[in-house]
């Protein structure tokens, strides 16, 4: 019996899930109408006319999160402190009434104010959908990546990384603009993931790195730095040196909760690194948003 209408809507994608009773997902839905994507805020237009593709009646709950719930998106909500459980989360849902739908629920962010300020938004479901008893890392790869650390269903600590925006930054503004966006070379990935995580372990910096791989391909002093993939590799490389500086463990499996080409890119640097790790299951943004519904008593 069809439950629950569940919806991940990002800054870049819409994903619309079905879920029975259960907690099964029934049917998913999948578009480009992110919220950079709807013009004059329509929000409300792009939802009904998914749901009537997917020929599903408005008398279901309906619960949303990522950046639908931002000062850009259709309603904003507060975040929840860190540490956070699903219960906290659950309990800070923030109503909006519609015409065309009733009532939708969305779902709070998370902040943290110490050891370091950070925010997360939409992250936080996945992570529900997730999350176990046991103590572990998840690695959530992007344009902002997060490492986060969970144990016993809460989220204790996370830290962010500009890494995929500063990637995108680089290569079209920048003097590495000039790199070589060809073919994926792994090799150069991994050459690049070595550079970039040993330069933290001796306590060099980023930015003169980021200079070094330039004057590496310049003076032709390694042919790999100057290929997009060595410039991936470095900056990932210097993401996973910065998580361990910062208190991470990566004693025990990672898990990496990202599209496939980011978690295997991801897994290819971590195990050059001599660390493991293990990809998450897919959709598990839908399972949190689930378990936020059930602990709010939107279903049964």
């Amino acid at each position: 019996m069809t439950e629950l209408v569940a919806i991940d809507w990002g800054t870049s994608s819409f994903r619309l899930y079905i879920l029975d009773s259960h907690g099964n997902i029934t049917e998913k839905h999948v578009t480009d109408e992110g919220i950079m994507a709807v013009e004059g805020r329509q929000y409300g237009q792009v939802l009904k006319r998914n749901l009537e593709e997917m020929k599903i009646g408005g008398d279901l709950p309906i619960i949303c999160s990522g950046m639908i719930t931002s000062k850009n998106g259709w309603f904003e909500t507060e975040y929840v402190p860190c540490p956070a459980t699903a219960g906290d989360i659950a309990a800070n849902l923030a109503c909006f009434e519609t015409t065309d739908f009733g009532r939708i629920h969305f779902v709070p962010g998370v902040k943290q104010l110490e050891p370091q300020p950070d925010i997360m938004r939409g992250e936080e479901t996945q992570l529900l959908g997730l999350t176990s008893q046991a103590r572990q890392v998840i690695i959530l790869p992007g344009t902002h990546s997060k490492w986060v650390t969970v144990e016993n269903e809460t989220i204790l600590e996370f830290t962010t990384f500009m890494t995929g925006d500063l990637y995108n930054a680089l290569t079209s503004n920048t003097i590495l603009q000039a790199v070589k966006r060809t073919e994926w070379s792994e090799e150069d990935f991994r050459a690049g993931v070595w550079e970039g995580a040993a330069r933290i372990r001796c306590g060099n910096g980023l930015l003169a790195g980021l200079f070094q791989t330039r004057v590496k391909s310049i003076l032709e002093l390694d042919g790999r730095a100057a290929s997009a993939s060595y410039l991936s590799g470095f900056l990932i490389g210097t993401e996973i040196g910065e998580a361990g500086k910062t208190g991470f463990s990566t004693s025990d499996n990672l898990l990496i909760a990202g599209g496939d080409t980011l978690t295997r890119y991801y897994r290819t640097a971590l195990a050059e690194l001599g660390i493991k790790s293990k990809p998450a299951p897919a959709d598990s943004a839908a399972y949190g948003l689930f378990r936020i519904a059930r602990l709010k008593k939107l279903i049964g």
